[in-house]
C-alpha cells in the first residue's frame, strides 16, 4: 500500500503539480481511505519525501559508482556518466522539484526532513565534491580546483540546462554527452582529460 500511495502522489503530480496532491486526493488515486495514508506516513510531506527516496537510487547508485573510480579512468568520462544519470534523476523529479519551489512551506519541511536523513540536493553536492576531491588528491585535477565550486557548478549547470530545454521552443531537449564533458572539462581542469 505504501508504494502505492507514493506513486499516486507522484502521478498527481506530474498531471496536475504539488498543490493537487492533497491527502484526499492522494487517496482517491490509491484506491483507498485517506485514513490509510497516515498508517503509512505522518503527513503529506512525508508522502513527497517518499516520491524523492523513490527516485534517489538513480543518482545514489551513480555517486557509488563514481567513488569506485576514483584514480581509475578519465576524470571527465567518470563525471560525465555520474552526471548524465543525475540529470536522469533530477528529470524524473522535476515536477516534484517546481512544486516545492513554488510552496515555501513544504521547501522548509522537506529541508528540514532531507537533513535529518542526510538525503536532498546537499547530498548530490557532497557525493561530487567528495569525488572530485578524492581526484584533486591524486593530482589529477588542477591544484586550485575548488571541489564544492565544482559540484555545485556541475549540478547548476545541469538544472540549467533542463531549464533551458524546457523553454526553448527549438531545442531537442537533449543534453549531449560533448556538451556537458566539455562543461565539466573546463570545471575539473583534468591533468590528463
Amino acid at each position: 500500500m505504501r508504494s502505492r500511495i507514493v506513486d499516486a502522489a507522484e502521478r498527481i503530480i506530474v498531471e496536475n503539480g504539488v498543490v493537487a496532491a492533497t491527502t484526499k486526493a492522494v487517496a482517491r488515486e490509491a484506491g483507498c481511505a485517506e485514513g490509510t495514508l497516515y498508517v503509512h506516513f505522518p503527513d503529506r510531506v512525508a508522502i513527497l519525501a517518499a516520491i524523492f527516496d523513490k527516485r534517489w537510487p538513480l543518482a545514489s547508485e551513480a555517486f557509488a559508482e563514481l567513488g569506485e573510480r576514483v584514480g581509475e579512468g578519465s576524470v571527465v568520462a567518470n563525471l560525465t556518466r555520474a552526471l548524465y544519470r543525475v540529470r536522469d534523476f533530477l528529470a524524473a523529479l522535476e515536477p516534484l522539484i517546481a512544486g516545492i519551489k513554488s510552496d515555501p512551506s513544504i521547501s522548509r519541511a522537506l529541508h528540514d526532513r532531507w537533513c535529518e536523513l542526510n538525503l536532498g540536493p546537499q547530498q548530490l553536492v557532497q557525493e561530487i565534491t567528495t569525488y572530485v576531491a578524492g581526484e584533486k588528491a591524486l593530482g589529477r585535477v588542477s591544484p586550485e580546483v575548488d571541489p564544492d565550486t565544482v559540484a555545485e557548478t556541475l549540478l547548476g549547470f545541469l538544472f540549467f540546462s533542463m531549464g533551458k530545454a524546457k523553454f526553448n521552443p527549438g531545442s531537442t531537449g537533449e543534453l549531449s554527452e560533448e556538451r556537458l564533458a566539455a562543461v565539466i572539462r573546463t570545471n575539473v581542469r583534468p591533468a590528463h582529460a
